[in-house]
């Protein structure tokens, strides 16, 4: 019985956060990494699949990294966290292509599925911590749980993302009932996880998504009573809920202890940032006395971020100009920023997701600016490709071709 290559991809993309998951214990009590060679089989499949439809933009990225790393060898700079964090960027733009593909055939309960997967995946784990079995986010303090997982910050975006891919589905089909319900469990993983990024990100998605609904619901100056209802609810989690998640975050989970000992050190602004401030600054002065126009335009290299300030700045903005330079900088944040004006010409009645995507859009911009491993998360750069290839899906389309 053959299989075929669409379908096989579909199956490795379904299981590769379980692969993640089985990563973090290897990698803690092996130091065996098997994630990455699954992904890299994974993408180029995808990336074959994709040039035999035609469409070559995934390709010309992937030669355009090539040539970065390149020019990175030819000067020295190169190292295996640079081709890493360049390969989970590839990952977004890989999988957007691929997932774009699929949609515009109407196959939706793909992308649907891997969104669930994720959201049973992420709730395993954060079970497993919270029974004693996981790991904690913050282990010196013993603080929130990552489950299994290994990389707890893009844990946290990999929640944002699949709570804006399901939490849009039910306010697409109307399903209000779900999306309270689904909404609460969200918060409450978001909660669990103790993260800047997870609590602030999922707050903002549960209140923003309603308003948008409300928004593109409305007929003149008639709302429906549904909508209403529905942005109520997010104006409750904003003003109410936040204040609640807060305590449960900081007393009974005990974060207060953690930012009681930071606090009388450091002031407010560095206590937020965690102190990537602090190294942000750093790197400024350093590329200010010893930085050259042809490093600004391709990058320094990770050796030279270590030396500056001894890691990486963790603010994904930073962090990829040190090693890619404003031109890989610029490539990125380019390619999101094309995102958001793609469908700016086809109308939000039949493109039903796109206002949720671009909402998508920004907040994981804005996030990338204050936080680490966003653009470049290898936990949820298949699923941020998953997002984005949202707003190319018609469901009045797809029901006119079947």
């Amino acid at each position: 019985m053959k299989i075929k290559t669409v379908n096989l991809i579909v199956y490795l993309i379904y299981f590769y956060l379980p692969i993640d998951t089985l990563n973090g214990i290897l990698i803690r009590n092996f130091e065996l990494s098997i994630s990455p060679v699954y992904k890299i089989f994974t993408l180029v499949l995808m990336l074959v699949y994709i040039t035999r439809q035609k469409n070559y933009s995934p390709l010309k990225w992937t030669i355009f990294f090539i040539l970065i790393f390149i020019f990175h060898l030819i000067i020295g700079i190169h190292t295996s966290l640079a081709f890493s964090w360049g390969l989970k960027f590839l990952a977004i733009i890989i999988s957007f292509s691929f997932f774009k593909i699929l949609l515009q055939e109407g196959r939706f309960d793909i992308v649907k599925n891997l969104a669930f997967i994720s959201f049973a995946l992420i709730g395993i784990n954060i079970f497993i911590g919270l029974i004693g079995f996981g790991y904690a986010q913050y282990a010196r303090d013993d603080v929130g749980t990552r489950g299994l997982f290994y990389a707890g910050n893009e844990l946290g975006v990999l929640l944002l993302v699949t709570s804006l891919i399901i939490l849009s589905k039910f306010l697409v089909e109307q399903e209000m009932r779900k999306y309270l319900f689904f909404s609460f469990l969200f918060i409450v993983f978001a909660a669990m996880l103790t993260t800047k990024t997870a609590v602030l990100g999922q707050i903002l998605v549960v209140f923003v998504l309603p308003v948008i609904e409300l928004v593109h619901s409305k007929r003149g100056f008639i709302l429906k009573k549904r909508s209403i209802k529905i942005a109520g609810f997010g104006f409750l989690v904003m003003f109410a809920g936040l204040p609640a998640v807060a305590y449960v975050v900081l007393y009974e989970l005990n974060l207060i202890e953690r930012i009681s000992y930071w606090a009388g050190k450091v002031d407010m602004v560095t206590l937020f940032f965690s102190g990537r401030n602090l190294l942000a600054a750093e790197v400024y002065e350093y590329v200010k006395l010893e930085g050259s126009f042809y490093n600004n335009l391709i990058g320094y290299g990770y050796d030279t971020l270590i030396s500056a300030v001894g890691r990486s700045v963790e603010i994904d903005f930073i962090d990829l100009f040190m090693l890619f330079g404003f031109i890989g900088v610029l490539a990125m944040y380019g390619f999101f920023i094309n995102q958001l004006f793609s469908r700016s010409n086809l109308s939000d009645a039949n493109f039903v997701y796109k206002p949720y995507v671009r909402f998508g859009i920004l907040l994981l911009l804005f996030l990338s600016c204050m936080s680490g491993h966003v653009l470049n998360s290898g936990l949820a750069g298949i699923m941020i490709g998953a997002l984005l290839s949202l707003q190319f899906y018609s469901p009045s389309e797809s029901d006119e071709e079947n």
